[in-house]
């Protein structure tokens, strides 16, 4: 048996497949392994931090205060910040210290987070110097806000971020109050954005002042998730229409507005609609009624949403998809010639009256509802581009895993008292 000599150093992996072990692990969220993998040596514990300090959340539940280490701050990538209870922000002194040595900080993203100038609840003055310093940082790319409220100078900060290119805003309000274009002169050099996201109450941030502080020109992935965001972007599209680089639309919803014209953007390759009711069929053809202008379409997705009312009167309803048929011929047209893939996901929700109209059969109604709508699509499949999945509804998602949970507790808990009482018995 072949042994070491006691001079010779320890066998050791190469960096590049430990690299791609933790990796693994990594991908997974495995957490726990990670942790077990930074005890094995020196070199791997390094190679682990990177891995474990890459991203950190932290709220008032898990200040995590032993990531205050220069070395340990050098692995951070991505930073989460949660005012869970009231201005927590501001009677932690160790963020202050925590965001000064974020170097290599790509993500922010900002949660029940308020910037004011005034009023109760605004962040410490150390707290806007730190968080200025960090927003000028040229390694931060995006900036997520979740459910925040500020004033200016945040609404000027923001957009003069010099490297920012990802830009998520949620139930969030950036008051740029009266004169923010006198008191704050444009940056030197405008924001150049290649994704935005936006929900609820973004009325501030698109305006006419927006032009001065963001190039929109470089914009490829555009996600409005309301209608109240569909209003305020009808005035970007043909600017994104004259740069061309537009290349995904991903709406919540169907705009409700005439004006949202999908032909002053032929650039988009990808359209995406996430909550189309079925009764919103016409609207729906309304909206999509130019798409043919779109010579460049590459891949259609549309989330489909009904439900169907089983009563003692009605055990066998079911939904009027006929308009929704109009839409075969429409992806079908000549100028669509880049069209690979139109998918719906239709999610078909069963509401019961009562338990007498319970089926006393096994069949399935959103299957039925399913199958019906994929055959309002003759010609789609003729030219390989349709495909129609079901997706669970919550409720019956929520059903599905309280199935299994209580089976499981059958087999664990009552079998076994259920088998102790007959063996006594």
């Amino acid at each position: 048996m072949a042994t070491l000599c006691p001079s010779m150093p320890p066998p050791t992996l190469p960096t590049e497949l430990v690299e791609y072990i933790l990796d693994f692990f990594d991908n997974f969220c495995d957490r726990q392994t990670l942790l077990s993998c930074s005890l094995v040596s020196r070199s791997w514990m390094r190679s682990s931090q990177s891995h474990l300090f890459r991203e950190i959340r932290l709220s008032c539940r898990q200040p995590d205060r032993q990531i205050v280490s220069p070395y340990l701050a050098l692995h951070i990538r991505r930073l989460v910040i949660v005012d869970d209870m009231n201005y927590w922000v501001n009677s932690d002194p160790f963020l202050v210290q925590l965001l000064s040595m974020l170097s290599a900080l790509c993500s922010l993203e900002l949660i029940n987070v308020n910037w004011q100038e005034r009023g109760e609840g605004q962040l410490s003055e150390d707290l806007q110097r730190a968080l200025r310093v960090l927003l000028g940082q040229s390694t931060l790319t995006s900036v997520n806000l979740y459910n925040c409220h500020s004033f200016s100078p945040f609404y000027v900060l923001l957009f003069t971020t010099p490297s920012l290119r990802r830009l998520s805003i949620s139930y969030t309000r950036l008051d740029h109050g009266e004169g923010v274009a006198s008191g704050y002169p444009p940056p030197c050099k405008l924001v150049t954005l290649d994704y935005l996201s936006l929900e609820r109450f973004v009325g501030p941030l698109i305006s006419s002042q927006i032009l001065q502080f963001i190039d929109f020109t470089r914009l490829r992935t555009l996600v409005s998730h309301d209608d109240l965001c569909h209003v305020y972007i009808i005035p970007l599209l043909p600017v994104l229409g004259r740069a061309g680089t537009l290349e995904r639309l991903e709406l919540g919803s169907v705009p409700q507005s005439l004006e949202f014209d999908l032909s002053l953007v032929p650039s988009l390759r990808h359209l995406s609609l996430t909550h189309v009711n079925a009764k919103e069929g016409g609207r729906l053809m309304g909206f999509l009624s130019n798409v043919c202008a779109l010579i460049q379409l590459e891949d259609v997705h549309i989330v489909v949403r009904a439900e169907l009312l089983v009563t003692a009167d009605d055990l066998y309803p079911s939904i009027d998809w006929t308009v929704w048929g109009e839409l075969d011929e429409l992806f079908t047209a000549s100028q669509l010639n880049h069209l690979r893939r139109v998918t719906f996901d239709v999610n078909v929700s069963v509401c019961w009256e009562s338990w007498d109209a319970n089926l006393s059969d096994d069949i399935s109604l959103e299957s039925v509802q399913i199958a019906r709508f994929a055959a309002m699509f003759p010609k789609l499949p003729r030219r390989g581009l349709l495909e129609v999945t079901e997706s669970l509804s919550d409720v019956a998602l929520v059903s599905v895993l309280l199935h299994h949970e209580l089976e499981a507790t059958a087999k664990t808990k009552i079998m076994p008292v259920l088998l102790a009482t007959l063996e006594s018995g």
